[in-house]
């Protein structure tokens, strides 16, 4: 974002992914490390909007958490034994005053 953008006292969304393919380490054997891929959207607006969230060929979205809805975040057993659910439209849609969290699994390129 430009420093305007940033400045914008009108702006009220943020969306910012974090990509598992942005690690500049390597594995033991020099192999690149992927990790899963975030989405995190910030609404601070008193409207819902709709975010349009990236997919990619069998890589849906999981949501692990939105402050909108009454749904506690999976503790780590959950999230580990159970699948979570996907999140396979391209618009998510972000409720008022809330953030959601989004993750996909990371693959190789």
């Amino acid at each position: 974002m430009t420093p305007e953008e940033w400045n914008d006292g009108n702006a009220r969304c943020l969306a910012m992914l974090m990509s598992g393919h942005g690690i500049v380490d390597r594995g033991a054997r020099g192999e690149a490390r992927i990790d899963d891929d975030f989405l995190l959207l910030f609404n601070a607006h008193h409207d819902a909007g709709p975010v349009h969230a990236t997919q990619a060929k069998n890589r849906s979205w999981r949501l692990l958490l939105d402050t909108a809805t009454e749904a506690l975040p999976p503790t780590l057993p959950e999230a580990c034994a159970a699948p979570m659910p996907d999140w396979t439209d391209a618009i998510y849609p972000l409720q008022s005053r809330s953030f959601v969290l989004l993750s996909r699994t990371g693959t190789a390129p």
